[in-house]
């Protein structure tokens, strides 16, 4: 079990580490994420929808419309993949923080092990 644990221990410290992207925040026990790499696109204002509308005025619309749609995807990729990253980043951090204190909880229980007399050789 020992042997697993170190075996564990050793693995996940050879993983690399990156930072955290996005910005974690905390209040009264509800959690925020906030992006910190990327940037919502603006809604394009909307048209008048009667009957006397000019059709360039529709056709800017409809082209603003389709603008925002695609930068709406490029702001949904970068989102989802800045949350991934950070959530395995966060896990990462947590593991490695564990490992840490589970590591220096044996060492402790080692040194207090080694601290008590030892029964005497033949006995």
């Amino acid at each position: 079990m020992r042997t697993l644990f170190l075996f564990s221990l050793v693995l996940f410290s050879l993983a690399p580490l990156s930072l955290q992207a996005g910005q974690l925040s905390s209040m009264e026990g509800k959690g925020k994420w906030m992006s910190s790499e990327c940037k919502a696109p603006v809604a394009p204002s909307s048209v008048p929808k009667d009957s006397e509308t000019p059709a360039n005025d529709l056709n800017t619309a409809v082209a603003a419309h389709n603008t925002f749609v695609e930068e709406a995807k490029v702001y949904m990729d970068c989102i989802s993949k800045e949350a991934e990253h950070d959530a395995a980043t966060m896990s990462q951090l947590i593991i490695d923080e564990a490992s840490k204190k589970l590591m220096k909880m044996q060492n402790d229980i080692k040194k207090s092990e080694d601290s008590l007399p030892k029964k005497p050789e033949g006995q």
